[in-house]
């Protein structure tokens, strides 16, 4: 797994100062990493956070494992081939950010 710095804009921001965001992050129906572990199986779920890991194994052919991280704690993202082949989504993922996601 590689450990990466996250950068929100200009400022860095750790995790923890997500909370900041988080009343914006609502308004667009992002839940809490907390919220999305709470989740029943099956349940949609939308969540936003730093990406502090990223693994791209060569044995799982289109498939990146993120970590991403927001002020309620982890959260582990699997990314499927389709987002990962476009050129702006590989780019993000290989880089430090942020990311949201739905799944």
């Amino acid at each position: 797994m590689e450990r990466k710095g996250a950068r929100l804009g200009q400022a860095r921001i750790s995790a923890n100062g997500g909370a900041l965001l988080r009343p914006a992050l609502a308004r667009l129906s992002f839940q809490s990493a907390r919220e999305v572990l709470g989740l029943t199986h099956g349940r949609s779920a939308h969540a936003a956070g730093l990406v502090i890991t990223r693994h791209r194994p060569g044995t799982a052919t289109g498939v990146v494992f993120l970590t991403i991280e927001d002020e309620t704690g982890p959260l582990n993202v699997v990314v499927w081939s389709g987002p990962v082949d476009s050129s702006s989504s590989a780019a993000s993922c290989s880089g430090a950010g942020s990311w949201g996601v739905t799944g």
